[in-house]
């Protein structure tokens, strides 16, 4: 017997066999179709999960020494290996057992692993030759991209009913590095 048919049976007071225990999967609709109640007596399986939502992905420069370099048209510029270098990021209105769920969730929606910080010692050189025409010269940077977006920790709860517990915003650089350029 669905769902539908159990709320059905339950509001018109036929009894079940068993209790109601069917919960729907994350972001399914909760509420009861076109002339059906939910009677008060109605039961779910109470059920968590985590939704984010990716809004952008932008470059952030490490905070590190020497993670940029400048130069004039014409010049090669580079970032060697060996340098440890340090990408910070943020995730407001979590409690310490939320991380893990955010990050998964924004990984799986990026397609590459992201943390809520990142830092490593650099094995991959950068470089690049600025173009004779940024007559003010250019710029070399290491970094990573950031996931940015907003998250929520949400429920079923027994009475069928989706709850928002928490929720909050995340800057989470991915577990690579990244070299941009830029023109002065």
């Amino acid at each position: 017997m669905n769902i539908k048919k159990k709320l059905a049976a339950l509001a018109s007071g036929t009894v079940v066999a068993a209790s109601l225990t069917a919960a729907p999967a994350a972001g399914a609709a909760t509420t009861p179709g076109d002339g059906e109640a939910v009677s008060p007596d109605a039961y779910c399986a109470e059920e968590y999960w985590t939704n984010t939502s990716v809004t952008s992905n932008t470059f952030k420069q490490s905070h590190s020494s020497y993670s940029s370099v400048s130069g004039a048209p014409g010049v090669t510029l580079t970032i060697a290996t060996g340098r440890t270098f340090g990408i910070s990021g943020d995730i407001t209105g979590e409690l310490s057992g939320d991380v893990s769920a955010i990050l998964a969730g924004v990984s799986a929606k990026v397609g590459t692993r992201v943390g809520a910080s990142y830092s490593s010692t650099n094995t991959v050189s950068g470089t690049w030759k600025v173009p004779s025409t940024y007559t003010n010269g250019g710029k070399l940077a290491i970094g990573a991209k950031r996931a940015q977006g907003t998250w929520k920790r949400q429920m079923l709860n027994k009475s069928c009913n989706v709850v928002t517990l928490r929720s909050g915003s995340f800057y989470t650089p991915w577990q690579q590095f990244y070299f941009q350029h830029y023109k002065l």
